[in-house]
């Protein structure tokens, strides 16, 4: 951690705990999940193709929008939590590359020379979307 103040502290433990969850969640239900979301699907578009379709029809559509857009958030929330563990393994990847190179490896320099440019890119890139 970067920072020792309460603030950050704090938020560092939430991300851990969410990390830790979405690790569970992808082990006992991510499989699962994913087939119900298929069915779902799969389930709608064969309401949907119904030419004169029932008020009963229709609010089964309707509930298995919700349905989807419930699961969907639950991906969503845990793709952009597993991101972040990603963004943050790849900096201290990068970071302890530089130090050795920095430290006179001529191995993590070759490593560094080739890793800086796509680096720096990612973090123009994040830095313009922010």
């Amino acid at each position: 951690m970067f920072y020792s103040d309460k603030e950050t502290e704090e938020s560092e433990k939430k991300f851990q705990e969410d990390l830790q969850r979405v690790r569970k969640y992808a082990a006992e239900k991510q499989e699962e999940q994913g087939a119900i979301l298929f069915a779902l699907i799969d389930e709608g578009n064969k309401l949907m193709k119904k030419k004169k379709p029932s008020p009963e029809v229709v609010a089964r559509l309707n509930e298995i929008m919700e349905q989807i857009e419930e699961i969907s958030k639950v991906f969503n929330e845990n793709l952009l939590i597993l991101e972040e563990s990603l963004t943050r393994s790849s900096n201290y990847i990068f970071h302890e590359i530089k130090k050795k190179a920095e430290e006179g490896s001529p191995e993590a320099m070759k490593a560094y020379l080739d890793l800086k440019p796509d680096y720096e890119g990612i973090m123009l890139s994040k830095a313009s979307t922010n």
